[in-house]
């Protein structure tokens, strides 16, 4: 990476964290939690509905060991729905009922029906968040407002940003 791309990579960032752009959390608010993982981390958002449409209030992300990387993509993804309703505990204790986004369609009969016969992992992985009350939903990874961990690093390889930041910022700006 040269150091335009570095500078438009961290304004970015800096973009995304601060403060006219994340909202403070406030209770009884409809709540989304979307999750955007991807083979090499896990990534995500909280965002509340305002009267302008959905709005930041919290970022998470983290990287994968070596093990977790070998995981089926089903069970990574199950592992960034775990991940983000962790890491945004304080946030989801209270809320009666929030919608969990993921890019993975096939997660889907996996984690809205807790019943059924679920692979070891994934079932291990529900059972941590089962004190929750959510609807897992599917949101197409082209219409995600959240950047995947990775994918940060291949788009800004480029000079110019991809449609997916432009986007992302527009929606941020909005």
């Amino acid at each position: 990476m040269d150091r335009s791309q570095q500078k438009a990579f961290e304004d970015l960032k800096t973009a995304i964290t601060t403060a006219p752009v994340l909202i403070p959390y406030k209770p009884g608010r409809d709540t989304i939690v979307i999750c955007g993982g991807c083979p090499t981390g896990l990534g995500g958002g909280l965002f509340r509905k305002t009267e302008r449409g959905y709005r930041p209030v919290h970022f998470v992300s983290r990287s994968l060991t070596d093990t977790k990387k070998h995981h089926s993509q089903i069970e990574r993804e199950a592992l960034d729905a775990e991940f983000n309703t962790t890491r945004l505990h304080m946030y989801l204790i209270g809320a009666q009922h929030f919608l969990l986004s993921t890019d993975h369609k096939l997660l889907l009969p996996l984690l809205n029906n807790p019943n059924g016969k679920l692979p070891p992992r994934i079932e291990r992985i529900v059972m941590k968040m089962q004190n929750l009350g959510f609807s897992v939903i599917h949101i197409p990874g082209k219409s995600n407002m959240t950047i995947s961990p990775d994918s940060h690093y291949q788009r800004y390889r480029r000079p110019a940003m991809s449609n997916t930041s432009e986007l992302l910022l527009k929606f941020i700006m909005q």
